[in-house]
């Protein structure tokens, strides 16, 4: 699967969307049980990303699945690496409503992939932009 898209405020549902659907029609959904809504909320994470990065620019969403291992990955023009994400705290509504508000609606995207999926990376490309991916394993595959 490989879509080519100029974001908007609505990309990453619409995205979103169509991925449960070819996920359904393929069956994978019942390979990847419950990790195929893991799945998906990587994905939006990685879009909302590459949308705020290159607004009004394209970027691509790319699905591969092959023994046992699921890629996705989306790809943006742009040349700045997004910062190592900070490891996952739990955080109760007191210490929630303590953070600045910024830290409490954004900049969690990267470590919700971290947490989810089984490896992720960024790969540069040339002559410019990156892609950002993760990987979910299925039906007990092994990297």
């Amino acid at each position: 699967m490989d879509w080519r898209t100029v974001p908007g405020d609505g990309t990453p549902g619409t995205v979103r969307a169509l991925l449960e659907r070819r996920l359904a029609r393929r069956e994978l959904s019942l390979l990847l049980r419950e990790r195929g809504d893991d799945l998906c909320l990587v994905a939006s994470e990685l879009l909302s990303n590459a949308c705020a990065e290159t607004p009004g620019r394209e970027i691509r969403v790319r699905v591969t699945c092959g023994d046992g291992v699921l890629w996705v990955g989306v790809w943006d023009a742009s040349d700045v690496v997004p910062d190592e994400p900070a490891p996952v705290v739990e955080l109760d509504f007191a210490a929630l409503d303590e953070l600045p508000e910024e830290l409490a609606v954004s900049g969690r995207g990267l470590g919700i992939v971290r947490a989810l999926a089984d490896e992720w990376g960024i790969a540069r490309t040339s002559p410019r932009g990156k892609w950002v991916w993760a990987v979910f394993l299925y039906a007990g595959a092994v990297i």
